[in-house]
Parts: C-alpha cells; structure tokens; sequence
C-alpha cells in the first residue's frame, strides 16, 4: 500500500510539472517544417526552434516554451503554443500567449485560439501557422 501510495505521489508531481510518465514520450509534432510565412521550423521534444520546450501535453495539444536568454524580444520568458491534430501531413498552430514570467503563467493563461478561423483572425488577431513537412 505504501508503494501504491508512494508511486501516485510521484505521478501526480510529475505531471504537475509537466513531465510524462513515459520518459521517452516525443512531442507529437516533432519534424522539420516549413511553414507559411516561408521559413523553416525544427521541432523536437526538446526545443521549438530557438526555445526551450520546458514540457508539452499531446493529448491537449500544447507547449510551453521558454525563449533563449538571448532572445530579441522577451528573453528568457515564456509562452504558450497550442496546435491542431496533423491531417494529411500538415498542422496549424498558435502562439497563444508569449512573454510570460513563469512557464504556470504561461500555461494558465486566458487568452485561447479559434481553431475554426486558421486562415484569418483565430490566433488572437492573427492567421496560424500552418506546417508542412520539409519535402526530402
């Protein structure tokens, strides 16, 4: 009973920090990627581009990243990306609030996207990105 108790505490501190209980898991989207805007996106399990994927939930679909200290604009701080499921090898995804002092902040946030409105205004305002993968 101990153990039982002891390995549910476990799970539910790794999960409120955002680690999976499979430490192999891979974020779903991981690939290299152009997108729309005519650039290229690598994204792993451990990085999004330039930031640091501090955890990911792919069942929720989102990432919360932590910009480069190096970073032009919000060094060091923290964002939140959601993303649609891939069909027919392309996703969209949204940067749904950036600048954050903490990866909680980040993950607590109010702001949410329209995933009905990818091409126009559903990312706050703003089109998605939409990815494909880098043809080989």
């Amino acid at each position: 009973m101990k153990h039982l108790l002891l390995s549910s505490l476990i799970i539910a501190s790794a999960s409120f920090v955002g680690c999976s209980d499979d430490d192999a898991e891979v974020i779903e989207i991981a690939g290299l990627w152009d997108n729309n805007f005519g650039s290229q996106e690598d994204i792993n399990s451990t990085q999004w581009g330039t930031a640091a994927v501090v955890y990911f939930d792919n069942q929720n679909n989102f990432a919360i990243t932590q910009n480069a200290a190096d970073a032009e604009f919000s060094p060091s701080l923290f964002n939140k990306l959601v993303w649609t499921e891939v069909v027919n090898q392309e996703t969209w995804y949204c940067t749904i609030d950036f600048g954050k002092d903490t990866a909680e902040d980040a993950e607590n946030t109010v702001n949410v996207a329209d995933s009905s409105d990818l091409d126009d205004m559903g990312c706050g305002g703003f089109s998605w990105t939409k990815l494909v993968p880098v043809a080989q």
